[in-house]
């Protein structure tokens, strides 16, 4: 064989692999049914594990989980005289405040308490954040352009800008997402890139303490009658939620696994949760 001839069998040969190859591949995905959207999805239950871990490491440190819903200011006076929610007040704000920085110094002496990362800008607040956005806020920090800074460790002003830092959970930056230009708080979009967050519901200081619904998305936490008590899944500890591959909540509220369909609804059938094993409301939806 001459060394033309030697070439061409060689590029042949190698045709020949690369092609058994790519159809070797396509075999292995069509056999285990694997499509984009289950990856997708193993990565949103993936999320759902790690921001619970987050969360565990939070009440580790603090003795409570975030709340789910707060309001924001720069003096004591801003959040006590804010107007009340059907969530929350500003006494609630302060002692949640107050018990994770049970040093907070609210006199101006260790610079401005200014949860929004702009020092200096005078006054601020009152700010009302909910779940999605306590999620992001109390496991990441202060955030930047740039994205979560985390807190600062000076116990008096965890704004601060500079020095060490403490946080609790990694927020992609390409993936928070604030709801207008001028809100400084944002939340965390799930993995399936159609702009809905992660939810977040905490239960509270108290067992069974959740909060009404999130006012924005309209969203309830959900919950089960045994013997005709009214008890939340989590009740002791949080629920997280994503909207799945529909980008639909469903409206929350009743739901156990016996009646998983009909109580989770067309919107939230395919709704990944932190209570059912990360997995959708409804498992015969996948």
């Amino acid at each position: 064989m001459d060394e033309q001839s030697s070439s061409r069998w060689h590029i042949v040969l190698f045709c020949m692999v690369f092609f058994w190859i790519v159809f070797l591949i396509f075999w292995v995905a069509s056999q285990t049914g694997v499509s984009d959207r289950d990856f997708v999805s193993l990565r949103t239950q993936n999320d759902i594990t790690q921001l619970s871990n987050a969360l565990q490491n939070f009440k580790q440190k603090y003795g409570l989980y975030p709340p789910s819903y707060i309001i924001l200011g720069s003096t004591r006076k801003i959040i006590e005289e804010a107007p009340a929610v059907q969530d929350g007040d500003g006494k609630t704000s302060l002692a949640y405040l107050e018990q994770i920085w049970p040093r907070l110094d609210w006199s101006g002496n260790s610079g401005e308490l200014n949860w929004g990362g702009e020092q200096g800008e005078g006054p601020f607040g009152p700010h009302y954040l909910e779940g999605d956005q306590c999620l992001v806020f109390f496991l990441g920090g202060i955030t930047s352009e740039k994205g979560c800074q985390g807190f600062s460790t000076n116990p008096k002003n965890p704004t601060l800008t500079g020095g060490d830092r403490v946080s609790f959970f990694e927020f992609y930056s390409s993936r928070l997402h604030k709801r207008t230009k001028d809100n400084r708080f944002a939340s965390y979009l799930d993995n399936f890139g159609k702009g809905s967050p992660y939810i977040y519901f905490s239960s509270g200081k108290r067992h069974n303490d959740y909060d009404e619904v999130h006012q924005v998305l309209g969203v309830r936490p959900y919950f089960c009658i045994e013997d005709g008590v009214k008890s939340f899944h989590n009740s002791k500890t949080f629920q997280l939620i994503s909207a799945g591959p529909d980008n639909k909540f469903g409206p929350g509220g009743r739901w156990s696994p016996e009646t998983a369909a009909a109580d989770a609804g067309p919107d939230g059938a395919d709704n990944l949760v932190n209570f059912n094993g990360g997995a959708r409301l409804d498992v015969s939806s996948q």
